[in-house]
Formats: C-alpha cells, sequence, structure tokens
C-alpha cells in the first residue's frame, strides 16, 4: 500500500514520515510533498491508496485538494490533519469524504490507530470490491455461455448483455476467437498465468477495439472481438491477432497456444462464430500448433470427399501384388488428399481401412496397442505414420505368409511371441492340432530347417538386439530368450554367430 503525506510544516511531515514503522501497518511506501498543488500533480497519475494532509495550506488546501483528486479517483483515502481553530474545517472535510482527521499536536499513537483503523476500512472495500468483480465475472460467464450455447437467442438480450456485462459500447460486427494450448497439462483459470498473458497481449495488440474473453472450460476459452464491418478492417484485425498469436508463442518455452478465428458476424450469430473458431482449430492436427487459423481458409472453399471403396480396393491391390512402392505411393496420394477433410472423418476412414484390411486377411490383426496409439495420437501426421506403417506391415507378413501353409504360418507366429518361453515340437504340433511328425516334416519342407534350428536361429538374433542395444547382462539376455542355463546358451550362440556373447559389446 502506498502512503502520500502533505504538510508544508518541514518538522511535522517528517516527523509523521519517519517516526513510525509504516511496514509494519503494511505500508511499503510513503511519499511526502510540501503543499497541495506539488500533491495534486502526482496523486493523478494514481498508485496511491492513503493521503495524510494538512488542512492549511498555500496555494491549494487540503480541503480543495480532496476534492479534485476524488472527483477523478474515488477510492483514494483521506485523513485530514487540523489545528482547534479548524475544527469546524476538518468535520466539514469529513462531510466531503474524509475517511477520519487527527487535531494538532499530532501524537503518533493516535496517528497509528487513525491509519490503523482507515486502513482495515481500505482492506474491507477492496475485498468487497474483489468479491463483486468474481460475482460479476461469474455472470458474466454464465450468461456469455448461454449465449455461445444458443440458450439466449434474443438479439435485443444478447445486445444488452454485451453493452452492460462486457463494455461493447455499439457493435458493428464480430469476429470469434477460440485459443487452444498444446500442453496437456495446461488448463485455464482466471488470474492464472496464461490467462494473464493473453489479457496483456489482447491490450497491446488490439487497442482500439472491444473485446471480452469468456474461459468456457478449463480445456476452452473464447474472446468475441467488435469491428466495423467492413472487409479491410476485418483483414487487419485479423492480421493484428496473428501478430498477437506470434508475440505470445515467442514468451512461452515449453506450451505454444493456437488461435481459430471465425467468419464475421452479428450478435444473434454468436454461436455459430463458436463453431466456425472451433472447426477452425480443428486445422492444427494437420498441422504444426501454434499457428493462427482461419475458418475460411480451412472451411471455405469445397471439401474433400474421402473415396473410401475407392481407397480399399486399391490398397488392397496393392497388398496382393506385393508392390510396396505403389502401395507406398498410394498412401502418400491418399494422405494428401485426407488432409482437405475434416478431422472427424479422417479419424474415421483410418480406422475403418485398418478393419477393412483385417477383414481381408485371415492371418493378420489390428492389435489393442495400434488402436490405443490412433485413439491417443495428436495430429494428423501421427495417424497418417501409424496408418502407414501398419499396411507396410500387412503387405510384407502377406508377401511372406503366401509362402508357407496356414499351419506353418501360425507356428512361426507362435515362435515370434513365445520364444522367450520353453517351446517344443509337441508343445507346437499340440497347438496346431496336428501330430508332432507331421507338424516337424511340414515345417522342414517349408522353412527349409529344422524346427529347433529356426527357434534357436530366432532366439539367437533377439539376443543379439539385446546385448548391441541394452546393458542387460549376458546371463540376464540368456534368460530373455527362453534359455536360462548360461553355458548352453553361450554354446548355441557361438555355433550360430561364430562368436561368443561378450564379442558383439567389445
Amino acid at each position: 500500500m502506498r502512503l502520500m503525506i502533505i504538510d508544508d510544516d518541514d518538522q511535522i511531515r517528517d516527523g509523521m514520515a519517519y517516526g513510525i514503522q509504516w511496514d509494519n501497518l503494511g505500508i511499503d511506501q510513503v511519499e511526502c510533498c510540501r503543499n497541495g498543488k506539488e500533491a495534486l500533480d502526482i496523486l493523478m497519475h494514481g498508485g496511491y491508496e492513503l493521503v495524510i494532509t494538512d488542512i492549511s495550506m498555500p496555494v491549494l488546501s487540503g480541503i480543495e485538494l480532496m476534492k479534485l483528486v476524488k472527483e477523478k479517483l474515488p477510492d483514494i483515502h483521506f485523513i485530514l490533519i487540523s489545528g482547534y481553530k479548524e475544527f469546524e474545517y476538518a468535520q466539514a472535510g469529513v462531510r466531503y469524504g474524509a475517511d477520519d482527521y487527527i487535531l494538532k499536536p499530532i501524537h503518533l499513537d493516535e496517528l497509528i490507530d487513525t491509519v490503523t483503523n482507515v486502513i482495515r476500512k481500505i482492506e474491507r472495500q477492496q475485498e468487497d470490491t474483489k468479491n463483486r468483480a468474481v460475482q460479476e465475472r461469474a455472470e458474466k460467464e454464465r450468461l456469455m455461455k448461454q449465449i455461445i450455447q444458443g440458450q439466449i437467442t434474443d438479439e435485443r438480450t444478447i445486445r444488452n448483455i454485451l453493452k452492460e456485462g462486457c463494455g461493447f459500447p455499439r457493435i458493428d460486427a464480430l469476429i470469434g476467437a477460440a485459443v487452444r494450448s498444446s500442453h496437456q497439462e495446461f488448463r485455464w483459470e482466471y488470474g492464472g498465468e496464461g490467462w494473464e498473458l493473453f489479457n496483456k497481449k489482447v491490450t497491446e495488440h488490439l487497442a482500439g477495439y472491444t473485446y471480452t474473453g469468456t474461459i468456457l472450460n478449463e480445456r476452452e476459452m473464447f474472446w468475441l472481438i467488435d469491428v466495423p464491418d467492413s472487409t479491410l478492417r476485418i483483414f487487419h484485425l485479423q492480421q493484428q491477432i496473428r501478430k498477437m498469436l506470434d508475440d505470445i508463442n515467442r514468451r512461452c518455452e515449453q506450451n505454444s497456444f493456437s488461435i481459430g478465428i471465425s467468419e464475421a458476424g452479428y450478435p444473434k450469430d454468436i454461436p455459430h462464430l463458436y463453431a466456425c473458431a472451433e472447426k477452425a482449430l480443428e486445422g492444427q492436427w494437420f498441422t504444426e500448433k501454434g499457428r493462427c487459423l482461419f475458418y475460411q481458409d480451412c472451411f471455405g472453399g469445397c471439401q474433400k470427399e474421402i473415396q473410401t471403396e475407392e481407397w480399399n480396393q486399391e490398397i488392397l491391390q496393392y497388398i496382393k501384388e506385393g508392390n510396396q512402392e505403389k502401395l507406398k505411393k498410394c498412401l502418400d496420394n491418399i494422405g494428401e488428399q485426407l488432409m482437405q477433410c475434416r478431422k472427424a472423418s479422417v479419424q474415421e476412414f483410418f480406422f475403418q481401412n485398418m478393419m477393412y484390411v483385417t477383414r481381408k486377411f485371415e492371418r493378420v490383426t489390428l492389435s489393442q496397442e495400434i488402436r490405443r496409439q490412433m485413439d491417443t495420437s495428436e495430429s494428423f501426421a501421427e495417424c497418417m505414420e501409424i496408418w502407414t506403417v501398419f499396411l507396410q506391415e500387412v503387405i510384407q507378413r502377406y508377401t511372406v505368409s503366401k509362402k508357407y501353409s496356414r499351419e506353418i504360418w501360425s507356428a512361426l507366429e507362435y515362435i515370434a511371441g513365445h520364444y522367450m518361453e520353453k517351446i517344443t515340437t509337441e508343445d507346437l504340433a499340440e497347438h496346431l492340432e496336428i501330430s508332432s511328425g507331421h507338424f516337424s516334416r511340414l515345417f522342414k519342407k517349408q522353412v527349409g530347417v529344422s524346427f529347433v534350428k529356426y527357434l534357436n536361429q530366432y532366439r539367437m538374433d533377439q539376443a543379439e538386439e539385446l546385448l548391441r542395444n541394452t546393458n542387460l547382462k549376458v546371463y540376464e539376455v540368456a534368460e530373455r530368450v527362453g534359455i536360462p542355463d548360461y553355458i548352453y546358451f553361450t554354446q548355441v550362440f557361438r555355433s550360430i554367430k561364430g562368436m561368443v556373447p561378450t564379442d558383439i559389446r567389445k
């Protein structure tokens, strides 16, 4: 809290300024002036909560000073100092708005008590003001949410809410701006870091415009900005918002914000403006984060239709042909076209196409992990990569599987999933529901090596991978690949790889 002491008597002024530990009362800055004229020039710049002033001063009396200050800054509090002969003036000063008065000679104990009482009054008023502001903001938020959600539709009512509750003196056209953070842990809250940053930058970059911001939930904030109904002025506003966003994102080291900008509309169109701004933000999913996205650019033209049946057939053809090069070109072409479609439609296509491929190839499965990755992906690029990798694996597996019967392909799949366990010929034959002798002959004929040799080769390939890329001890690697006998593992590894396991790490 800041205090100003005004008295033309140096001894009295300095005695009040330096004779009291003002910081114990919650006052962290004290300024002194010799007369009312000097004080007036300083006080009019704001920043002071409390003034202690002598009534009788040359040029400008304490009461005249108080009247002039309170016309512009009614929340400043005054304590008047007067002599006994000026007692009636002091009482009149209280009627004019002074909080209290002190008679000369001044006793510091009395001054401290008086100031303490006034400070308590100021704190109560500040708390009341804060509570009123919170209530007013909550009411404004409630009404704005109802307007945005289309629950309040009467245009006169909407205009009145914008005028009385949001400070719109007049309304020409409105632009909506939806703001979203890229940080998963970020939450919008009034008074929070993100809210304060946006308020500051909106004030800097949108000077001259009337605007209001509403936190709709912890993930969404929506701004309404009034702009003259002119193509040039709307374009200028859009560019100012873009500059503002760039400025904000430069100040955010571990976070970035994107803004979706609606087309222009009128108060009755606010729900539509919000929907447009939200749709524009979908563009963030297709591009890098931290961008200003305009509804006209994202949805102003004709949207591409997803050619589901045609693309499914084309993908299926290249998989059956085993033509990886044509498949890649096909996926790249589809990806370019998907970037001109709606986010929800694109996500649906990716999932449905993978399900379609899974149904067409009985030896292909869509794992829960792939489904989880697709559901949690945060961008088009991530979804595209998951989808592409899945189809590339499908064509590789299909190409390989054509060389084997259903039984042997199932055996190879089983080995890949259970090589770290104890597996015998009898176990696999039982799993395939055929005799062990028939299985052994079938395996050797189609794979070219015996089951045991193939299993050992597979295990040693996995062991080499672990030895090269982890810090596991050799005996731990042996256990991981299903051969817990360290000596036997070393012998098998040397016979297949031509070196002992420890040579891999030299």
